[in-house]
């Protein structure tokens, strides 16, 4: 088994950041779309106007730094 280099550390850390932020924000969206087509449904039964789509949520570049920051901060002194 080969030691990985502080920079491969770091990379590493900023994939599982990415990754666990993607899942959340994927969660989010899912659930925003489940609620959204709910309404428009009753909207669209009852003849009334469906409202705007919710804007979606996304990954911030700076989150996933922050993230990895702290997952480090664990890593390093537990």
């Amino acid at each position: 088994m080969t030691s990985k280099t502080p920079f491969e550390i770091r990379l590493d850390l900023l994939n599982l950041a990415q990754s666990i932020l993607n899942d959340k924000v994927w969660a989010d969206r899912n659930r925003i779309e489940r609620d959204y087509d709910a309404i428009k449904e009753s909207c669209l039964t009852k003849n009334k106007q469906v409202p705007a789509c919710p804007q979606m949520p996304s990954v911030e570049e700076d989150a996933i730094v922050e993230l990895a920051k702290k997952l480090n901060e664990f890593v390093s002194n537990g």
